[in-house]
C-alpha cells in the first residue's frame, strides 16, 4: 500500500506492505517512506507526494516483488488529477500527472482516504515528534483499514468515480441553494 501527504513546505510518501498470517489476519509495517521539501502550494505538494509514493513504490517492487494493491492520498484535487486527464494542466501538474500514470502498476487502484486515516500525515504536519514515527505508531504500522483484506480495503476508500459523485452532489445543492 502506498500512501502520500503534501502539507505547507513539503511533501511526504510512504509504502506498507502487508502480510496475511495463517490465522486469516493482516500484519502491516512500513517499509520505507520519504519526504521532501517544497515551496510549491498545498495541493502541488499533495500531488508531489503522490508521485515520491509512485517511485518508492516502483523501487519496492523491484527490491521486494510485492504487488502494489492501491495508492491512496487525502487529497481530492490529486486524485482527478491524476484520473481525469481530459483537462489540460500546467506544466508541473501535468508532468507528475503523467508521471504517476506512466509508471504507477496497471493493476494499482488511486483511492481517496480521509486525511485522519492516512499514515502518510505525520511526516508533513509540523509539531511532530520522533514518539510519532516510531515503533507502534501509525506511521510505522498503518492505520486499521490498512489490515482488512484487499476487496474490503479498496471498499473502505473512495474511488474517484465515487468521489466526483460526491462533488457533483455537492454543486448541484449550491446550485438549489442560490
Amino acid at each position: 500500500i502506498a500512501c502520500s501527504d503534501g502539507a505547507v513546505g513539503c511533501a511526504g510518501a510512504g509504502i506498507w506492505a502487508r502480510v496475511e498470517r495463517q490465522n486469516g489476519e493482516f500484519y502491516c509495517q512500513l517499509m520505507m517512506g520519504k519526504t521532501e521539501l517544497s515551496k510549491e502550494t498545498v495541493p502541488r505538494n499533495e500531488l508531489l507526494g503522490t508521485a515520491l509514493a509512485v517511485s518508492l513504490a516502483r523501487k519496492a517492487q523491484s527490491l521486494s516483488g510485492f504487488r502494489l494493491l492501491v495508492l491512496a492520498t487525502d487529497s481530492e484535487c490529486t486524485v482527478f488529477w491524476v484520473v481525469d486527464l481530459r483537462f489540460p494542466h500546467r506544466r508541473f501538474v501535468f508532468n507528475r500527472a503523467q508521471f504517476v500514470n506512466l509508471y504507477l502498476p496497471k493493476e494499482a487502484a488511486i483511492r481517496h482516504v480521509a486525511g485522519k486515516e492516512n499514515p502518510a500525515d505525520p511526516v508533513t504536519k509540523r509539531g511532530q515528534t520522533v514518539r510519532d514515527c516510531i515503533v507502534g505508531s501509525k506511521w510505522f504500522n498503518g492505520e486499521e483499514w490498512m489490515k482488512k483484506g484487499d476487496e474490503d480495503i479498496l471498499s473502505y476508500l473512495t474511488s474517484y468515480e465515487e468521489l466526483k459523485e460526491k462533488i457533483d452532489a455537492r454543486i448541484q445543492q449550491d446550485i438549489n441553494t442560490e
